[in-house]
C-alpha cells in the first residue's frame, strides 16, 4: 500500500462509523488511514504525507498542514461552513477546501423547523378545529370569507409568530448550526450552549450568542434539543430545568428521547409550567401507548423521522469520493 495516494479521515469515530467509511471509500485506489485517538501526536503522525484530508469537527491547523506535507491536495469538510480550518494557510500551500454537508444532518434540522413551527403556528390545534367542524360550536354559518370579516379568526387558537423570537439551541454541532442558518432566516435571535467552546468565528459566521444553559432555558421562547445521548447528557433537561424556561415556551427534542426526563416533562406540561412540545425521539419507542405524554394536545409527535431523508448517506459518499477522484486524478475505471 505504500504507492496508493494516502486519504486520512482525522476525526475519532465510532466502530460504526468506522465500517460505514470503510465500505464507503473500499472502492477507491488508496491507502485509508482513520485517526482513533484524541491524542495530538498521534492526529499529526496520521497525516503524513496525506494527499486527502477529511474533517466534520476537528480543526486542521498550520501545525496539521505542516505535518501532512507539500502532497496534500485537498481538505474535505463534512459541513456547511469550512470553520476550524487555517483557510489562509491552505491558500499558501495550494490545498483546496471542499465543504459537502451532511444531508442526514440537513433533514433532522428541516425536521426540527417543521416542529417548531407546528407548536407556534398551532397546527394541531387549528387541523382538528377545521377537521370536527368546531365553527358550529360558536354559532357559526360558513359563508363567502369576502362577506365574513372574521373569517380568518374563527376557531379560538392563538398562533406564536417566530420573528424575533428566541429559540435556544443546545448541542451546536452540524445539526444545531443548520438550525441556526434555518432559523435566522425566520429572524429569530439564536442563543447556543454548547460542552464546548463556540469560537467568535462559527459565532459571527452563523449570528449567533454563546451562553450558559441556565441563560438560554431562562429566555428562549423555543428550545431546540441537539446533544448526543452520553451519561453526561441523561436527562439533561428536568424538572430543575423546565421550572427555569418561559410559561410561554416550548421544548423540541429531535435528539434522543434519554436526554429529557419524560417523567418532568409531563409535570411540566400537566402544570402548565411550559406551554408545549414537539418530540420526535423518546426514552422508549415506539412510545408506549399509555405514556402520560399522550394526554396532552399541546404536544406534536413524530415517530423518530427527523433524520429521514432519501439516500442522505449514500450520496454524501458519491460526492465525497467524486472529490477524492478528481483531486487526485483516478478515473472510474482505475482499480484498486
Amino acid at each position: 500500500m505504500a504507492n496508493l495516494p494516502v486519504v486520512v479521515l482525522v476525526d475519532q469515530l465510532s466502530p460504526e462509523f468506522e465500517r460505514h467509511w470503510r465500505e464507503d471509500l473500499g472502492e477507491l485506489p488508496v491507502e485509508l488511514r482513520l485517526v482513533g485517538s484524541q491524542e495530538r501526536e498521534t492526529l499529526l503522525g496520521a497525516v503524513d504525507g496525506a494527499q486527502v484530508l477529511i474533517t466534520r469537527e476537528r480543526p486542521v491547523d498550520a501545525d496539521v498542514l505542516k505535518a501532512a506535507g507539500d502532497g496534500l491536495r485537498v481538505i474535505i469538510k463534512l459541513s456547511h461552513w469550512p470553520v476550524d480550518i487555517d483557510i489562509p494557510q491552505c491558500e499558501a500551500r495550494g490545498v483546496r477546501v471542499r465543504p459537502v454537508p451532511q444531508r442526514g444532518r440537513i433533514s433532522v434540522a428541516e425536521h426540527s423547523m417543521a416542529l417548531i413551527l407546528a407548536c407556534g403556528r398551532q397546527l394541531l390545534a387549528g387541523h382538528r378545529g377545521v377537521e370536527s367542524g368546531a365553527y358550529r360550536e360558536f354559532g357559526l354559518v360558513p359563508a363567502a370569507t369576502e362577506e365574513r370579516k372574521i373569517a380568518a379568526r374563527w376557531l379560538p387558537v392563538q398562533p406564536t409568530g417566530l420573528y424575533e423570537k428566541v429559540l435556544g439551541i443546545i448541542g451546536f454541532g452540524e445539526i444545531g448550526k443548520e438550525v441556526a442558518v434555518r432559523a435566522r432566516a425566520f429572524g429569530m435571535r439564536l442563543l447556543v450552549f454548547d460542552a464546548r467552546p463556540v469560537s467568535n468565528e462559527t459565532a459571527e459566521l452563523l449570528g449567533v450568542e454563546s451562553c450558559s444553559l441556565h441563560e438560554l432555558l431562562k429566555e428562549a421562547d423555543f428550545v431546540t434539543i441537539h446533544v448526543p445521548h452520553t451519561p453526561d447528557t441523561e436527562k439533561l433537561l428536568g424538572r430543575q430545568q423546565f421550572e427555569i424556561m418561559k410559561s410561554s415556551a416550548y421544548l423540541i427534542n429531535c435528539a434522543r428521547g434519554g436526554v429529557v426526563d419524560e417523567e418532568a416533562l409531563a409535570w411540566a406540561l400537566r402544570t402548565e409550567r411550559i406551554a408545549g412540545a414537539g418530540l420526535d425521539v423518546f426514552a422508549a419507542e415506539p412510545l408506549p401507548w399509555d405514556s402520560p405524554l399522550l394526554r396532552f394536545k399541546n404536544v406534536v409527535f413524530t415517530p423518530h423521522i427527523g433524520g429521514a431523508s432519501t439516500r442522505g448517506r449514500e450520496v454524501l459518499a458519491a460526492e465525497v469520493r467524486s472529490i477524492i477522484r478528481s483531486s487526485l486524478g483516478l478515473s472510474e475505471a482505475t482499480p484498486r
